[in-house]
């Protein structure tokens, strides 16, 4: 029944609305600047006019004239809304179904999502994957933070992959995965980055040449989820394990979705899923197909740096400064980036060092966590010349875990924020 259920294509299991959805976004692979210009005009005049006539939160938003877009200028200069204004405009609205944000930057959003939106999501998902051969019939594996209790696999029929226990060594399993990988032969492994990562070390201080080698042999691609695939992982994903990545930007709010094919911070935005601008270094989405609660010029939190075609449209944009704060406070209270601080500089402690993440117990100071061997780190290496901190005015320590401090969902984050430093050493 199972292996039935996992030959069923897309378009049955979920209909029009996936068929419509995938047509759409391969259709506009295509497209030259005009058509994509005529398209987003049309939807966003229609989303627009849509949420003026049935939202009281937007007609006090844009006034009692109706609204026309007829230019993306005319879009642009409507007013952008935020997280609290799109929390007021939930009380306002209900739909289809009820969701929630992650809430990293510490304001959780509650919102409403329309019927097709999982059909819309999973055809542009599909279309991303695609771009290094995803084929509905590819077998893949799923390492996401999903709770298997005791268990360390289990196949899903629907998505035809085999779920992966985060939470349970790789050394514990060796031989059911290694029938896994025998009977599926997956190309694909979709997870967290820094899930992947440590799964990938775990197989290899396994020893195991036979697991070792049926990954070798099997896995070509890693779709990469939810983080940025930092450089240091990406570079051993592919020089140790000869994988080839591909990542991509979505947000819970499901207005903006992007896909970076070489994993290296250059974001193509997907203008079929939604409307994605730059303002003022903002990066702006908007929800053109969600009807039950449309959210218009929503401000994302994020800041990037943005690459336009000629009539405006957003072409590229890479991240600058994300949700979950990638910077670190001096001593002075100034913001450092994190990603030049850390991968500006060559630290010996990721040549060494199993998993490296940061945590700062107040401004100017910041501790690195080291998952390793202590003693055979520093027999090679003394402590003080594991990183280059060189200027930087803040006072710096190091502490040696046993294994990364992850979230509730099996992500182990570069930067660990104080309430999961703090539940997990009270462990």
């Amino acid at each position: 029944m199972a292996q039935g259920l996992a030959k069923v294509p897309y378009e049955l299991k979920l209909g029009r609305s996936y068929c419509e959805a995938a047509r759409l976004v391969d259709h506009s692979r295509s497209w030259n600047e005009k058509q994509l210009e005529g398209y987003l005009i049309e939807r966003l005049n229609h989303i627009v006019q849509f949420a003026q006539s049935n939202f009281p939160f937007y007609r006090d938003l844009y006034g009692s004239k109706t609204i026309t877009v007829a230019t993306l200028e005319d879009f642009a200069a409507l007013p952008i809304i935020d997280k609290p204004m799109a929390r007021r405009l939930a009380k306002e609205t209900s739909g289809y179904m009820q969701v929630n944000t992650g809430g990293t930057s510490g304001e959780p959003l509650s919102l409403w999502i329309d019927k097709s939106s999982w059909a819309r999501e999973w055809a542009h998902m599909h279309s991303i994957w695609s771009q290094r051969g995803y084929k509905q019939s590819s077998t893949m594996l799923t390492m996401l933070g999903k709770d298997l209790g005791t268990r360390a696999t289990k196949f899903n029929a629907v998505h035809n992959e085999v779920l992966i226990n985060p939470y349970i060594p790789a050394q514990t399993y060796i031989n059911e995965l290694l029938a896994v990988i025998r009977e599926r032969s997956p190309r694909f492994m979709q997870s967290y980055p820094s899930s992947a990562y440590n799964f990938f070390r775990e197989v290899e201080s396994s020893g195991s040449i036979e697991l070792i080698t049926a990954l070798k042999t099997s896995l070509k691609t890693l779709l990469l989820s939810s983080e940025f695939p930092l450089p240091y992982m990406r570079d051993y994903f592919e020089k140790s394990w000869g994988l080839t990545c591909i990542s991509w930007y979505g947000h819970s709010e499901m207005c903006v979705l992007a896909e970076d094919i070489n994993c290296n911070n250059e974001y193509t935005p997907l203008q079929t899923y939604g409307y994605v601008e730059e303002s003022a270094g903002k990066l702006l989405g908007t929800s053109m197909h969600n009807f039950d609660m449309p959210l218009i010029r929503y401000d994302t939190g994020d800041c990037i740096e943005g690459k336009h075609h000629e009539n405006g449209v957003l072409h590229q944009f890479s991240v600058q400064e994300g949700r979950e704060g990638d910077y670190i406070l001096d001593e002075a209270g100034r913001n450092i980036p994190a990603t030049a601080l850390i991968f500006g500089r060559h630290h010996a402690a990721f040549d060494l060092a199993k998993f490296v993440q940061f945590y700062q117990p107040m401004d100017g100071e910041l501790v690195a966590l080291i998952t390793g061997d202590e003693s055979a780190i520093l027999t090679d290496m003394e402590l003080e010349k594991l990183f280059n901190f060189e200027n930087v005015d803040v006072k710096f320590g190091v502490e040696f875990l046993q294994k990364p401090l992850t979230t509730a969902r099996g992500k182990a984050p570069l930067l660990v924020s104080k309430l999961l430093y703090e539940s997990s050493m009270g462990e």
